[in-house]
């Protein structure tokens, strides 16, 4: 009875993977459709001298490609990497900053700097763990050849 329930869970497993992976690939493709559609516009508006919406455009094409980044990630690795999720938030934090510095209340500066501060901080962490997982996948020669001189010391 226990193998016939495994083997359920299994499948519903399999599929919801599936069905995960199937959904990440089509919103890959919405994402690049539309960059491209924005890049488009972006070109029409600086050639109609729009430069402030062809600016806000570009960013929001970064961000999209960041996205596409991310979920690519997630299809080939099955996990997402914070960074990249934190770098869309940085840049569009920046999207909505950059053309209101004129009219910015110290209210709504005060929390752009937090935003940032707190992205960076998770940023910074983020990378330190990443480092952390790497050298402990792949040791740096120094370490591997010090692990071996330890062993080869009596206790």
């Amino acid at each position: 009875m226990e193998k016939h329930i495994d083997a359920f869970k299994d499948k519903v497993l399999f599929l919801l993977r599936l069905l995960t992976e199937v959904i990440a690939a089509i919103l890959c493709v919405i994402l690049i459709l539309a960059a491209g559609m924005i890049t488009y516009r972006a070109f029409m508006q600086i050639l109609s001298n729009d430069t402030n919406a062809a600016v806000l455009d570009a960013l929001f094409v970064v961000i999209l490609l960041e996205l596409f980044y991310a979920i690519r990630s997630f299809i080939n690795r099955g996990s997402m990497n914070i960074s990249v999720i934190v770098n869309v938030c940085i840049v569009a934090a920046v999207k909505e900053l950059i053309f209101q510095i004129d009219s910015l209340k110290l209210q709504n500066a005060i929390a752009f700097a937090v935003i940032f501060l707190s992205l960076g901080v998770l940023y910074v962490i983020e990378m330190i763990h990443f480092e952390r997982k790497k050298n402990k996948i792949n040791p740096s020669p120094k370490l591997a050849q010090l692990e071996l001189q330890n062993k080869d010391l009596p206790e």
